[in-house]
């Protein structure tokens, strides 16, 4: 099963997730690269995960493209989404989620073609080493279930 990991990356950080995304796709025995979006022209995999940074509450332009020029592609295949950007910690009692300001267009849009997940990374990935090693881990369960009938 081939898997591309495409992000919008502003200073390296989500090209870095991405690549670690990647990486341990590639340790759970898939095939899977880590593309930046402005690259994308055709969905020659079998699902997909695309990530952006987000800055002044929106995903990068380079991102929100491959929702809407791929909709269709994308909605017939399993694919994940990830957000990252630089949020203070949330406050007790509080989820990260709750605090994220990205636009509810872009989710709302990635939601309508059936994401599996939306997870949110804010921060460097050293900072979050473990949340994306599991995040992609579940992604590759979940594709191995899928495989296997």
């Amino acid at each position: 099963m081939r898997v591309l990991v495409i992000y919008a990356s502003t200073h390296g950080e989500t090209q870095e997730i991405a690549d670690a995304i990647a990486g341990e796709l590639r340790a759970q025995g898939l095939e899977a690269d880590a593309v930046g979006a402005e690259a994308v022209h055709e969905l020659d995999c079998d699902a997909v995960i695309l990530g952006s940074a987000v800055r002044s509450g929106r995903w990068r332009r380079e991102a929100q493209p491959v929702l809407h020029d791929f909709g269709d592609a994308l909605g017939a295949m399993p694919f994940w989404v990830f957000s990252c950007g630089p949020l203070a910690e949330p406050a007790a009692g509080e989820t990260l989620g709750d605090r994220w300001v990205e636009s509810q267009h872009t989710i709302a849009e990635a939601v309508r073609l059936d994401a599996r997940d939306h997870a949110v990374f804010a921060g460097s990935t050293a900072e979050h080493a473990e949340q994306i090693r599991t995040w992609a881990q579940g992604i590759a369960h979940d594709l191995e279930a899928i495989a296997t009938p």
